[in-house]
């Protein structure tokens, strides 16, 4: 009886084991942004990120819309290793606002 207690508690940890290392897991944007704005030094004004962004065995990709002290606005992508080392990959192009650059209704 004491063995095969002892057998079913075994394959139910080893059951709860595999179910966590299958399961995803997943950072918030809000505090990715808090993150990077953190190490910007001073020239990000506003960064908002994917909500939500999930992390897997390879680590994690997500985007983010920023807007820099200096009135500009970008949407860059990034890639988060194992480690929580974050990168910049790519900026992505934004399209201009309607009137052409700085909101010029006589420009097109």
């Amino acid at each position: 009886m004491r063995a095969a207690l002892a057998l079913l508690f075994i394959a139910a940890v080893g059951a709860l084991a595999l179910a966590a290392a299958v399961h995803p897991t997943h950072a918030r944007g809000e505090v990715l942004a808090d993150t990077l704005i953190e190490g910007s030094h001073g020239i990000v004004r506003a960064m908002d990120c994917d909500d939500l962004v999930e992390i897997g065995r390879e680590g994690a990709a997500f985007r983010c819309r920023v807007e820099f002290k200096d009135g500009s606005r970008a949407e860059l992508a990034f890639t988060m290793d194992t480690a929580g080392s974050i990168r910049q990959t790519q900026a992505v192009a934004t399209p201009e606002p309607r009137g052409g650059r700085a909101g010029d209704p006589w420009a097109d």
